[in-house]
C-alpha cells in the first residue's frame, strides 16, 4: 500500500490543480511533501522501536496510513484536507519504509553465541 499510494498522484496532477483550484505546482506538493514527511518520521521511528519495539511503531504507521489512505478518498473538494491525509500518509511510510530493513536484519543476521574455547592440548 505503501508504494502505491506514493505515486498514486503523478497521473492526476493536471487534473487535480482544475478540480482544486490551485497551480499545477500545489498539486506537485502533494506527492512532495508526504516524501519529505517520511524522512522526518523514519528518523523519529527509528527511536520509538528502540523505546517502545518494532511491532507497536509497525501498528501505529499503518493506521495512520490507512486513516490517511481512507481521508484521501473522501476529499473532493478540499486541497488541504487532501494535502493533511497526504502528511498522515507519509508518517506512516517513514516508519514503514526505515523499520522493515530493521526486521530484515534481525530475521536473517541472528547473532549467535561465541563457540566455546576448547581445552589446551597437551604436547
Amino acid at each position: 500500500m505503501a508504494g502505491m499510494m506514493k505515486t498514486a498522484f503523478f497521473s492526476l496532477n493536471g487534473r487535480l490543480a482544475t478540480g482544486f483550484s490551485v497551480s499545477y505546482t500545489a498539486v506537485a506538493a502533494l506527492t512532495g511533501v508526504p516524501l519529505m514527511v517520511s524522512a522526518a518520521s523514519g528518523m523519529a521511528s527509528l527511536v520509538l522501536a528502540r523505546l517502545w519495539g518494532k511491532r507497536p511503531v509497525y501498528l501505529a504507521s499503518t493506521l495512520l496510513m490507512f486513516v490517511g489512505a481512507f481521508w484521501s478518498i473522501q476529499v473532493t473538494g478540499s486541497f488541504a484536507q487532501c494535502m493533511a491525509s497526504r502528511v498522515f500518509q507519509g508518517i506512516g511510510w517513514g516508519a514503514l519504509d526505515v523499520l522493515v530493513l530493521g526486521s530484515i536484519y534481525d530475521t536473517y543476521f541472528v547473532r549467535l553465541p561465541a563457540p566455546p574455547i576448547p581445552p589446551p592440548r597437551a604436547c
